[in-house]
């Protein structure tokens, strides 16, 4: 008998490893703040998500977590979009998904949420699994923790319960076929 995989979701998370890590996180503060200033006069999308640009310190973290996709699942990410949430205490995220209906094949395929200033709290990702619908899974959340996962799935975050804001940078990616 032969078996044909039809599709897959995916889960993957972990931490960045602070003693390999030369990423500085004050200047990544200071650089998103940099980047919001002026935030009423921003267009914002319904989940409140701003644009900002690549720095170094960024590029460290999200090539440690890319890295480590491409070790699990042979494939490459192609960044897409980067943007920041930010929610301050009582906020969290409302329930999405990254699909573009009217363009599916502008939609990623992947989503990497790095929380770089976050409480202990935790992100709800929402599943199917054949007949048995509405199924989720509740990954702990925590500063300098990532989750990454397949666009479709949708998540929310809950309610942030610090003073403190919770910082979490979102990537959108493409999956691709490594260099041979």
């Amino acid at each position: 008998m032969k078996e044909i995989e039809l599709s897959k979701k995916l889960i993957l998370h972990g931490k960045l490893p602070l003693s390999l890590s030369k990423v500085e996180f004050e200047r990544i503060f200071h650089f998103i703040n940099d980047n919001i200033e002026g935030l009423d006069e921003l267009k914002l999308n319904r989940f409140n998500d701003i644009n900002i640009p690549l720095m170094q310190d960024i590029i460290w973290i999200l090539d440690y977590a890319e890295g480590q996709f491409q070790l699990k699942k042979k494939k490459t990410l192609h960044r897409k979009s980067l943007d920041v949430m930010i929610h301050g205490k009582g906020e969290g995220s409302l329930k999405r998904h990254h699909l573009n209906y009217s363009s599916l094949k502008d939609s990623p395929d992947m989503v990497l949420l790095y929380f770089i200033e976050s409480d202990d709290n935790d992100i709800i990702i929402e599943y199917d699994d054949n007949r048995k619908k509405g199924l989720y899974w509740t990954l702990p959340i925590g500063s300098n923790k990532y989750v990454l996962f397949n666009s479709s799935l949708e998540y929310y975050i809950l309610p942030n319960k610090l003073e403190k804001q919770r910082i979490v940078l979102r990537v959108t990616y493409d999956e691709r076929l490594p260099l041979t």
